[in-house]
């Protein structure tokens, strides 16, 4: 029988927060955080996306956002400072899709490096590194 290994992941909910964009040499990094209810409790999961989809996440969401993303699962284990196991789960984008709500109907719309198609309005400040 053929061993079959699948990681592919898609949340959708609200930035909690503006995302968060850095540059590590040429390589363009944003995060944030997606917040979503499930069963009268909210749920966190962090983001991560890199390159082109990094600059559609800085440059075009910003906190209270709709978004929907598509990516793999990463969890990391590590030993906080209290001596306890701590778990980090995050999603690592690889389809980021801009989120339209109206009249109780949902459109959504494939973000892609090559032409964002709602984009919000880019906020200018001076320590944006992209």
């Amino acid at each position: 029988m053929a061993n079959v290994n699948i990681n592919q992941i898609t949340i959708g909910g609200r930035l909690t927060a503006d995302p968060k964009k850095q540059k590590k040499d040429e390589l363009k990094i944003a995060t944030a955080t997606i917040a979503f209810n499930y069963k009268n409790e909210t749920t966190f999961v962090n983001i991560k996306a890199f390159n082109q989809l990094a600059v559609l996440l800085g440059n075009y969401f910003k906190k209270g956002s709709n978004i929907i993303v598509s990516g793999i699962l990463t969890i990391d284990r590590y030993t906080g400072k209290d001596g306890t196991e701590k778990i980090y789960v995050e999603v690592v984008a690889d389809k980021i899709y801009f989120v339209d709500s109206k009249d109780d109907s949902i459109e959504y719309t494939e973000a892609t490096p090559e032409s964002p198609k709602k984009p919000a309005k880019k906020q200018e400040t001076e320590e944006e590194p992209f």
